[in-house]
């Protein structure tokens, strides 16, 4: 009788600790799988791509264990089938790779002009605007990511500067074909297929006082916008001393959505798309810190239709029309948001 009250507190706790680490390794694999859906096909360890359907188990767990035990302060947890497509990876030991095609272009830095075409817009992404802010036309639309840019822009400028107004946005092939066709000086003017205006991402933008592009030119309004768009992710396109790039006349009521960082350091070292898109395929990264967070920036060409990630770092992927694609990821300083 006594040994039995001395058993049972045991298998009791035995019971309770089973159940523990029943629910642990449950729930690790449900996070896991809720999280990466075994979307990853390939990760790159120190240099190394490795192919998640093809490369042995055994060879993989080797490299991993081999990683930690010469990086203590690295740690990386899998469940308990080893299973190479479930897994949590914390301090950067990974970089993730994906298909080109299964990746959300966001088309922000993509370059159209006189030689690159605007092709592949996603229309789904074009929506009205003239409920959200001030347009010379009611069914004005431009690309969210803009209309949002603007919502703020607007705000900001009409306590500081003034009102203004949206005179042109998105538009079609067919509306593009004909400014072209009765513009008088083309040196403005992109021919069909070849405009901003055609991925959504364009804006003309007037002082509301106004209703001629021509007159923006000088005004209080064109100064405070050069000096703040950067801000809310937008550059100013054409700006006056850059025509032998751009192959467009100054025009200071234009304004291209490029996102953060990019807009404020595209402004900052008075730089335009071509130029930076060109800088950034010429070196390894650009890390830009900003409003509490640090960004990456790579320019990577796709190998075999593979690019890469940081797998533990927010991000988003840009097509650039020149044959890669503008890698953009963050992390918030100090290990957290700043609020």
């Amino acid at each position: 009788m006594r040994k039995i009250f001395i058993i049972l507190p045991i298998i009791i706790v035995l019971i309770i600790m089973s159940t523990i680490v029943f629910f642990l390794l449950k729930f690790n694999n449900t996070y896991l799988n809720n999280n990466y859906n075994n979307e990853i096909e390939v990760i790159s360890v120190e240099g190394l791509t490795i192919d998640l359907e093809s490369e042995p188990h055994s060879e993989l767990f080797e490299l991993i264990s081999n990683y930690i035990e010469s990086n203590s302060n690295n740690y990386v947890f899998y469940d308990n089938d080893n299973s190479v497509e479930e897994y949590v990876i914390l301090e950067n030991i990974f970089n993730i790779e994906f298909h080109i095609s299964s990746i959300e272009d966001t088309q922000y830095l993509k370059l159209v002009n006189r030689q690159h075409e605007a092709v592949n817009t996603n229309h789904n992404l074009i929506v009205p605007a003239a409920n959200h802010i001030t347009t010379s036309r009611n069914n004005e639309r431009i690309h969210i990511s803009l209309l949002t840019a603007l919502e703020s822009l607007f705000y900001h400028a009409q306590r500081e500067v003034g009102h203004l107004t949206l005179i042109s946005g998105f538009r079609t092939y067919e509306e593009q074909m004909i400014i072209y066709n009765n513009s008088i000086n083309n040196s403005y003017v992109m021919p069909p297929n070849h405009s901003e205006h055609q991925i959504g991402l364009a804006a003309d933008i007037l002082p509301i006082r106004y209703t001629s592009l021509g007159s923006m030119r000088g005004t209080s309004e064109a100064i405070w916008l050069s000096h703040n768009v950067s801000q809310f992710g937008l550059i100013l396109r054409y700006p006056n001393d850059k025509y032998d790039i751009t192959e467009v006349a100054y025009e200071p009521w234009h304004f291209r959505y490029v996102g953060l960082p990019h807009s404020y350091y595209i402004m900052n070292n008075h730089l335009v798309l071509e130029e930076y898109l060109e800088l950034l395929q010429n070196i390894d990264e650009l890390k830009i810190e900003l409003n509490g967070k640090i960004y990456t920036i790579s320019y990577q060409t796709p190998n075999n239709g593979y690019i890469f990630v940081p797998e533990n770092n927010n991000f988003w992927i840009s097509s650039s029309n020149l044959g890669g694609y503008v890698v953009t990821s963050w992390k918030y300083l100090w290990g957290k948001k700043n609020v």
